[in-house]
């Protein structure tokens, strides 16, 4: 008993074997100074199939793959069956589906794929020309099928115009709309039929990688083949595998980049006009003001808060000799397509010792933005009760992509 015991996973093992193919695509963001306004994400996904041969075909958005090792079993194809799935058939999962993707610091995002076409050879043996008695081999595959060859196309797949006809094999590629069987029946007894070199042309909905912060996400999608499968050739080919992984890996890389002109590391707090005006006037200053521009390269989320010498609240403060301390407001206003966390613009936002949020709704480069610190009426009027005392004080910005 023991004995029979152990066995019987291992004889299970065998008779029913898991195999399973990967592949794996990738994509990148890197943000573009000369092309600011493309914000997406780039297939470097290494092309291989049908857009190797006919790049007309493919565009921007679709892609193709060459599936390593998958093939199905060499089976006979008998003439005149009438049910699909008894003869030569395919059939490719085109409905979207989503995947989510996380990145090495465990921050998940969604993306979707579908597949929008697939493509094979079929081999045959003995040689067309033998099994329909047509000298040519373009004249015998259209001979061989019911329907003429496999460049025209069955319902609900679609005309590509991509064939390659030789006496052992015949390569095609069909477009698949929706996940419906696409078969040729024979006109004749086929010995021996078989598909290699499968490939599927894809499309990607990636997120927003304005939205994301930097690094490399990563997820699975897992597809079945075989027999009522996501990937289907029918009750007599078998395939060599019957699980198909896609490995996704998007790598976002961020630009944040703050520059200020020679000098902006000290600033002087004045009233409108200067002091003159108000000394000669002998009038209380209504407030007192500073204003730095600079400039801004953007391509990530990132948050804003002060660091204060002197804190004055969530505010920071200017303080005399003598203890005396004052608030000074400061505000930032930022270049179109920055945007608060609300997705409004960013006109002379306070900030505080609190992270204050922005998302950028495009990439910006070299965008003219400015920090404003402010003493207020009250503020003044206390200031001036301590005339001929120096009020000073840091206030440290900080800019953090890491939200």
């Amino acid at each position: 008993m023991r004995l029979i015991f152990l066995l019987a996973p291992l004889i299970l093992l065998i008779s029913n074997p898991s195999l399973a193919v990967e592949v794996n695509i990738t994509a990148e963001f890197k943000p573009d100074s000369s092309n600011p306004n493309i914000n997406t994400f780039k297939n470097t996904t290494p092309i291989s199939g049908y857009c190797t041969q006919i790049l007309s075909g493919c565009n921007s958005n679709t892609f193709t793959l060459l599936i390593p090792g998958l093939r199905t079993e060499a089976r006979p194809i008998m003439a005149g069956q009438a049910d699909l799935r008894q003869g030569a058939m395919l059939k490719a999962p085109a409905e979207w589906r989503s995947l989510d993707v996380v990145s090495s610091k465990g921050k998940l995002e969604t993306m979707s794929v579908r597949i929008v076409g697939m493509g094979a050879s079929h081999r045959i043996t003995p040689s067309v020309q033998r099994i329909t008695g047509k000298d040519l081999p373009t004249t015998a595959h259209q001979e061989l099928w019911l329907g003429l060859d496999w460049v025209n196309t069955p319902q609900p797949c679609i005309f590509t115009g991509n064939a390659r006809a030789a006496d052992f094999y015949y390569q095609f590629f069909w477009k698949t709309p929706t996940s419906g069987i696409c078969g040729k029946m024979a006109r004749f007894n086929i010995p021996s039929f078989y598909f290699s070199d499968i490939n599927i042309m894809y499309e990607l909905k990636t997120p927003n990688p304005l939205d994301l912060s930097e690094g490399i996400y990563t997820g699975q999608l897992n597809y079945t083949i075989g027999p009522g499968g996501d990937f289907d050739f029918g009750d007599v080919l078998m395939p060599s595998d019957n699980a198909l992984t896609l490995n996704f890996s998007l790598s976002v890389q961020y630009i944040l980049d703050v520059r200020f002109p020679p000098g902006s590391e000290r600033l002087t707090l004045v009233p409108d006009g200067g002091w003159q005006q108000w000394l000669n006037r002998g009038r209380r200053p209504e407030k007192l003001f500073a204003n730095q521009n600079f400039q801004i390269w953007s391509s990530t989320p990132f948050k804003m808060q002060l660091q204060c010498q002197h804190a004055a609240g969530s505010q920071c403060g200017i303080q005399n000799s003598e203890g005396h301390l004052v608030p000074v407001e400061t505000r930032i206003t930022l270049p179109s397509g920055l945007m608060d966390s609300h997705r409004m613009p960013v006109n002379r936002l306070p900030l505080s010792t609190d992270p204050s949020f922005f998302v950028p709704g495009s990439y910006i480069s070299k965008g003219n933005a400015a920090l404003h610190f402010e003493v207020s009426q009250d503020s003044v009027k206390q200031m001036t009760d301590h005339a001929g005392k120096k009020y000073s004080g840091n206030v440290t910005v900080i800019w953090d992509p890491e939200i």
